[in-house]
């Protein structure tokens, strides 16, 4: 029986949906998901992709995920492109809170590392423009924890100047009274590395009461969801 050489076959194995793919541009979302999408979410952007010889029209220079995940040109999103590698959100008026290991190496990533707001898709199908005053660089890495412990993997760095007024700091719950199994979330970020999307279908599945420092969710996570802002869907925190 002929087989297939190796070299013809190829797998990937990328992210989770929960049901049905809630994904959704922000000019879909609700008004209020989509306001936290535009004010207090980032994309985490290599500096080398970043092509800003025009400073009001800045570009992100990417393949779409047709090319760079293969997908077959009719799954959702397969011609938008994938120009991040971790998403973030924005915490204080210069202070970004991201996944840990978006910065394996510490400090030394941060040069490397620039953030942009409003990399997202319009309703014409068109990136939205950006210019340099969406484009921030990482000024210094305050602090990573355990990029090799699940639990304990975040950063939060300093950009090169502050964000706000333009963009707003996302309302962090400080609280930490459990929530219930069930409680609905919001996540925003960029899965895969796309511009920015918003699930709004997750619930809580598994209680920090049962599991200590986390709550395990039925977010629609991808690679690239790494960093992204999980909010309690009622009050948006």
């Amino acid at each position: 029986i002929p087989t297939l050489a190796h070299a013809q076959v190829r797998s990937t194995e990328q992210g989770i949906v929960y049901g049905s793919d809630d994904r959704k541009d922000p000019f879909e979302a609700d008004a209020l998901h989509a306001e936290l999408a535009r004010a207090s979410t980032v994309t985490l952007v290599s500096r080398a992709s970043i092509d800003a010889s025009r400073p009001d029209d800045v570009r992100i220079l990417a393949a779409p995920l047709t090319e760079t995940l293969g997908l077959c040109a009719d799954e959702r999103f397969a011609e938008q492109p994938s120009g991040g590698f971790c998403s973030g959100t924005l915490i204080g008026p210069d202070l970004v809170l991201t996944a840990g290991h978006c910065f394996p190496g510490g400090e030394r990533s941060c040069p490397q590392t620039a953030v942009v707001f409003g990399y997202e898709v319009e309703s014409n199908g068109a990136l939205r423009t950006l210019s340099l005053d969406d484009v921030f660089s990482c000024r210094r890495v305050l602090t990573v924890e355990d990029r090799e412990n699940p639990t304990r993997d975040w950063a939060v760095f300093q950009l090169d100047r502050p964000a706000s007024p333009t963009f707003s700091p996302a309302p962090v719950r400080d609280d930490d009274t459990p929530l219930a199994v069930g409680t609905e979330l919001v996540m925003i970020g960029s899965p895969s590395g796309m511009p920015l999307k918003v699930d709004d279908g997750g619930r809580v599945r598994e209680s920090t009461a049962d599991q200590g420092t986390v709550f395990v969710a039925t977010t629609d996570s991808f690679s690239g969801n790494s960093g992204s802002a999980v909010y309690e869907a009622s009050s948006l925190e």
